[in-house]
């Protein structure tokens, strides 16, 4: 078998991990950020169109269109801002269909919400595919605040021998001054997990005034880890190591994306989804390639549950090149 980057550092961090590695644990304390997120779009009720009117212009290409849909409290319409569109003519067709799209549980006060969609048009026969839709940013990103950490560190009597993870989410409710929190997902001991949760528990809110009350943080606890760094991978050698890939009919032209670039992609696998951004800062496409990194922050790679937990919190750098990826089954029209 061809050794990849990845199968690399797989077997170099099994060599050195060995017997260190405890097993992982999914905490009761669920992501409350996903909680919301899954609550907005579990009600997002779409029904897009299957064909549109053919054209003979562009025959044979199959056409891009890119949407992004803003729903906002009170309003029953979601507004239509198109991110790319290959036809002008195919936009205005199916724009009416998008705008039949209903977030129904958005609720008076809550921020608006938006999603992305792609469609592929194949303009001699009319027909249009209909990408799965993925929950996007909306105006400026949430503050974060600010709160006080302890200069104490962690209980050194709970700490295991080994390396350790604690992925960690903690808020201020109402006007307390304690915060309230969850540690989602742990490796090692329950004894760390519990000295990650009293140590947060020490955070305070910052004097100014700046703690926003209920806003949710999320923070990561490495124990002697991150030794062992992850290599820069192409894009082939990476899907060549994850799993589902060739059934999931994944589409994506990468010219509409400004390429090449580089993505990072940080493993939190089996605690949460894993996730995938813009290497570059306030990169001006990172509209463009938000359905291809939300796909990509969906994948999974075929890893043990021991490169698993060695690995949990690690970022990848993967570089995308130009072209077009089409997992697609030959189909008919």
């Amino acid at each position: 078998m061809k050794t990849t980057p990845l199968h690399a550092l797989a077997l170099s961090i099994a060599l050195q991990w060995a017997g260190t590695v405890q097993a992982q644990n999914s905490s009761d304390d669920a992501d409350p950020l996903k909680e919301t997120a899954d609550r907005h779009m579990a009600c997002l009720q779409a029904a897009p169109p299957t064909t549109l009117e053919a054209s003979t212009a562009g025959e044979g290409t199959e056409q891009l269109l890119r949407a992004r849909l803003i729903f906002s409290a009170g309003q029953v319409e979601p507004s239509v801002e198109w991110l790319w569109k290959a036809s002008e003519l195919a936009a205005a067709q199916l724009e009416p269909h998008l705008r039949r799209y209903r977030m129904p549980c958005l609720q008076d006060g809550e921020a608006p919400k938006a999603v992305v969609q792609e469609f592929w048009l194949k303009p001699a026969t009319g027909r249009l595919e209909s990408g799965a839709i993925w929950r996007t940013r909306w105006g400026a990103p949430d503050s974060a605040g600010c709160y006080r950490r302890p200069n104490t560190p962690l209980d050194g009597s709970r700490l295991p021998d080994g390396s350790a993870h604690a992925l960690v989410f903690f808020r201020f409710p109402g006007d307390s001054e304690e915060p309230e929190v969850r540690v989602a997902h742990y490796t090692g001991s329950e004894t760390f997990a519990e000295a990650v949760r009293k140590q947060v528990r020490r955070y305070r809110r910052c004097s100014n005034g700046g703690t926003p009350s209920n806003s949710w943080h999320e923070q990561l606890f490495k124990l002697n880890g991150g030794a062992a760094k992850a290599k820069p991978l192409s894009l082939a050698e990476f899907l060549g190591f994850a799993e589902g890939v060739e059934g999931s009919r994944a589409h994506f032209d990468f010219g509409s994306m400004g390429c090449p670039f580089q993505v990072s992609w940080t493993l939190w696998q089996p605690a949460r989804r894993n996730t995938a951004w813009s290497a570059e800062a306030d990169s001006a496409n990172d509209a463009q390639r938000h359905v291809f990194l939300s796909w990509l922050g969906g994948l999974q790679l075929r890893l043990s549950s021991r490169i698993e937990s060695a690995m949990f919190g690690e970022v990848f750098k993967i570089g995308v090149p130009c072209g077009v990826l089409d997992l697609r089954q030959p189909a008919a029209g």
